[in-house]
């Protein structure tokens, strides 16, 4: 739970808060790269 809690604070440094941007981004990513 920890290591999740320091990825969305993170997430959130790097976007400006945008938390939603920050993890629908990277998952977009990964799926255009998976298939």
């Amino acid at each position: 739970m920890d290591e999740n809690l320091k990825l969305y604070q993170d997430i959130a440094e790097r976007t400006d808060g945008d938390i939603y941007v920050g993890v629908v981004g990277p998952v977009r990513t990964r799926k255009v790269n998976f298939y």
